[in-house]
């Protein structure tokens, strides 16, 4: 693998790893709250786990992944990046 390729990779896996991951448990969530509101009961929700992420999920987080892809001219349909012919 390319110098600084193996670091910029492990980023940005566990970059979309957590976000994944975030999308999943608030759709699950969400999912759980409106199951119980449509019982009458008052949704519980829980979402410190969710902000627990937000670490790895956040804006500059994605820059410092897009910087990378531009300067290594990496072409993606990440971030909704793509440039090049469907």
């Amino acid at each position: 693998m390319p110098e600084g390729y193996q670091k910029e990779s492990e980023r940005i896996s566990q970059y979309i790893t957590t976000v994944n991951e975030t999308l999943d448990e608030i759709d699950e969530t969400v999912s759980n709250s409106m199951d119980d509101a449509d019982k009458g009961d008052i949704p519980k929700v829980n979402i410190k786990s969710i902000f627990d992420k937000i670490g790895v999920v956040n804006g500059k987080e994605q820059k410092k992944i897009e910087d990378f892809l531009d300067k290594k001219k990496i072409d993606t349909k990440a971030f909704g990046r793509h440039q090049g012919k469907e």
